[in-house]
């Protein structure tokens, strides 16, 4: 019995051809997850500050509030965060050249961390000024390496799929944020002590980085403070607006949804929806952006920005189209950085590649900030009607810029993906 079963499978045994066929497709596999592997300590680390970015919000917000201070100051301290990054900005990629990726980053969680406690052991508003500024530094500094770092390792054939993972982990982790404030509470020191202790768990991921997260190669390129000018319009146009649409929209969506009645379980509907969408979009556009020419998709989702918010004031009153669209505008919006940040990939290589990668976090901090700000003030002056109008007004713009900005930008041949060199 036992001979004949053996003779049985030998006589069945697959192929020698289709074996190494279903060989060949598992090592296809595996070089197709590679870039996976080398991005994946750094987009644990931007993770783990954007679950920081959500605990230090909320928390900020609501101890202010109990502290007596009203929501202007609550929006000083949240735009505070974005100054430090617009002064060391222009100076990022040459730091990165001389002194190291990894390094920068490391000391960028080092002074996040120190930020943290300094918050825990000091709850004066005057004190969380200052270090909400150190830590709002450190936070896009963590964020602009890791931008840095996925432009410079991932191939064109990839580079879509990569950013709209990072925009995911994102989105993820900042949604992790106010949980520890439910786990820890708001008073005390220990929900800041315990976003201190998440921060420097990413110096773990920092060890486990390849061993080639160094500098640029060395080039006069990098000695450059600014990009080139053909390349101001596009970068204006993906960074800024990405960053308008993505400060501007989840901040006053529910003060948007309560002026039209909507009630304060319709307003969250409306933010909830709105992200919903943002993720739901992420994987069909980084499929496309990877299929088909970036530049037309980005245009085409900052002009459908601008249809949306057109749209948004006649489908207000109306929940059955109001968060249909929501959907589709979260989608929109937060597909635009995205989609720039894969032009930039595939528009630079070298010193250039980080000094445009650079300015492009410098311009999505600014849209941040400048997003709320205006449309809230136009808001003020004109009702409710003021947030779409404010980002279809801004996406119009947009669109001209990218326009004049995409005829002039030229594609890079090749080099694009050159490996960083060790630091010394």
């Amino acid at each position: 019995m036992g001979t004949a079963w053996i003779s049985h499978l030998r006589q069945h045994k697959p192929p020698r051809a289709g074996r190494r066929a279903a060989r060949g497709r598992l090592l296809t596999v595996v070089n197709n997850l590679r870039w996976l592997l080398v991005l994946a300590p750094i987009m644990g680390m931007a993770t783990i500050a954007a679950v920081v970015q959500g605990l230090t919000l909320p928390l900020v917000a609501l101890r202010f509030e109990r502290w007596g201070y009203d929501a202007g100051l609550v929006g000083l301290n949240a735009a505070a965060g974005t100054c430090g990054i617009l002064l060391l900005g222009p100076f990022l990629p040459g730091l990165i050249a001389r002194v190291g990726l990894a390094r920068i980053v490391a000391a960028a969680i080092g002074l996040a961390t120190a930020a943290l406690a300094a918050m825990a052991a000091l709850p004066d508003v005057v004190a969380w000024f200052l270090f909400k500024a150190l830590l709002g530094l450190s936070l896009s500094v963590i964020w602009a390496g890791a931008e840095l770092w996925i432009n410079l390792k991932v191939d064109d054939a990839h580079r879509g799929r990569a950013f709209c993972l990072f925009t995911l982990f994102y989105w993820f982790g900042f949604a992790c944020g106010p949980g520890i404030i439910g786990l820890a509470g708001v008073e005390g020191p220990w929900p800041l002590l315990a976003g201190g202790a998440v921060m420097a768990g990413a110096l773990l991921l920092l060890r486990v980085m390849p061993c080639d997260a160094g500098c640029i190669e060395e080039t006069s390129e990098r000695r450059r403070l600014y990009p080139p000018l053909w390349s101001v319009p596009l970068v204006l146009a993906t960074a800024l607006m990405g960053g308008m649409g993505d400060g501007a929209l989840p901040a006053l969506l529910p003060t948007f949804g309560l002026a039209h009645g909507a009630g304060e379980a319709g307003a969250l509907a409306l933010l909830t929806t709105f992200v919903i969408g943002g993720v739901a979009f992420q994987a069909p556009v980084g499929w496309l952006a990877d299929r088909m020419n970036e530049r037309t998709l980005a245009f085409a989702c900052i002009a459908g920005v601008g249809l949306c918010m057109l749209a948004l004031p006649v489908a207000a009153a109306d929940a059955a189209l109001r968060l249909p669209l929501c959907f589709v505008a979260g989608g929109l919006v937060m597909s635009i950085s995205t989609l720039g940040l894969v032009i930039v990939g595939r528009s630079f290589s070298g010193g250039l590649l980080a000094i445009v990668s650079t300015w492009f976090s410098v311009l999505y901090e600014v849209g941040t900030t400048v997003g709320p700000v205006a449309a809230g003030a136009t808001m003020v002056q004109v009702g409710a009607h003021g947030l779409p109008l404010t980002l279809a007004l801004a996406s119009g713009i947009g669109c001209v810029l990218f326009l004049v900005g995409a005829g002039r930008a030229p594609k890079v041949a090749g080099g694009r993906d050159l490996p960083l060199q060790p630091a010394p």
